[in-house]
């Protein structure tokens, strides 16, 4: 919230949605305008990370977008799996695990 009020542009979406708009990207030869796009937002929140399990397309393409990103802006990932560090290759991400909410 405060990083809407402060004019920053921001993303809010879940990881199932996303891992279906990248591959549908794929399949349109959009991907690199899909990446770009994705890079220009100052905070990306990216909600339910384990919630759904993916194919190794979306996998690596999640992945690749998400290493991209490292260097862009920004990133909250919500998950119910704690640690994360089993879901992500902790030598790319500084991962914590900040609470549990039921």
């Amino acid at each position: 919230m405060e990083a809407c009020l402060a004019g920053k542009s921001v993303l809010f979406t879940n990881i199932p949605n996303l891992v279906i708009e990248l591959k549908e990207s794929m399949s349109a030869n959009q991907l690199n305008f899909y990446k770009r796009r994705f890079g220009k937002y100052d905070l990306v929140i990216l909600d339910e990370l384990g919630y759904v399990s993916f194919d190794q397309i979306g996998s690596e393409i999640l992945f690749n977008l998400l290493s991209n990103r490292t260097n862009a802006g920004s990133m909250i990932i919500t998950t119910n799996m704690c640690p994360a560090v089993n879901i992500l290759d902790a030598r790319h991400f500084s991962i914590s695990c900040v609470g549990i909410t039921m």
